[in-house]
């Protein structure tokens, strides 16, 4: 099995500002490179979809897909959550 803490993060932070595109909401980085935002990812870490004109901070994975997107200056809303996962099934015959 191998080390998990020789496993390197392939994730990137950058900051840009967010701009329309061909007729959707991307994030431009300062060496031009723009990054398409989903609706549903900033939804999904308690952020509205930025408008066009926000300075946000994105973090990028290593096949440059969007992984987490907030509002420059704040952090994404993360939660650990542990306990006991039940399985309840019933299988009709």
């Amino acid at each position: 099995m191998a080390d998990q803490s020789a496993v390197k993060s392939h994730q990137q932070e950058l900051h840009g500002v967010v701009v329309e595109k061909g007729g959707q909401v991307v994030v431009k980085v300062p060496n031009g490179t723009t990054y398409l935002l989903k609706k549903n990812r900033s939804e999904r870490h308690g952020h509205v979809m930025p408008k066009a004109g926000a300075e946000v901070t994105v973090v990028i994975d290593e096949n440059s897909m969007v992984l987490k997107v907030h509002p420059q200056g704040t952090t994404g809303k993360h939660a650990f959550v542990s306990g006991e996962v039940l399985f309840d099934c019933q299988i009709a015959v």
